[in-house]
């Protein structure tokens, strides 16, 4: 989920949010994987029920209008035995609601889909780092109501850095 979330972050998820609403488009949900391994997976919802969701060129597709990308920055990270070079952008949702993602700075498979229809009661969700989440695209496939089981909502403890953070996931 880099860069929203990172190896070592600590977050708290609140159970209690979505009792009486259901998850907004944007939202980072905490859910339970079937799928893979019987884990709790986090990922960014961003087909709800009756969405058609498509990825073309790295570019989120929904309903067949293209999300806004700004590009904000890029980085290099050490992957094995060789470096990838990642691209960071802001990415906006139909509604205005924005947030961090990074892809490879080429495309890849990954980045060009099918279409895919969000049946009823379930949810499409993506990492934020593109290229390299286990989501609604793979393995994960659409998330279930009955499975998510909560919203993260703050991130307490940045993991890199090793202290203290207050900042809201949402």
């Amino acid at each position: 989920m880099s860069p929203t979330i990172n190896a070592g972050d600590d977050f708290l998820v609140s159970k209690w949010s979505y009792r009486s609403a259901d998850p907004a488009r944007g939202d980072l949900v905490v859910f339970y994987a079937r799928n893979v391994a019987n884990a709790d997976y986090l990922k960014r919802v961003v087909g709800l029920p009756g969405d058609d969701i498509q990825l073309r060129n790295g570019v989120l597709f929904i309903n067949g209008k293209a999300t806004h990308l700004h590009r904000t920055g890029e980085s290099s990270v050490r992957c094995g035995d060789t470096v990838c070079h990642y691209v960071q952008f802001e990415e906006m949702l139909p509604g205005g609601r924005s947030y961090q993602i990074q892809r490879l700075a080429v495309v890849t498979d990954v980045e060009n889909t099918t279409v895919y229809r969000v049946p009823p009661d379930h949810y499409f969700v993506l990492g934020d780092n593109r290229d390299n989440s286990l989501d609604s695209r793979m393995s994960v496939g659409f998330v279930a109501r009955n499975d998510i089981v909560g919203r993260a909502a703050v991130r307490y403890w940045d993991g890199a850095k090793q202290r203290p953070v207050l900042e809201s996931l949402n």
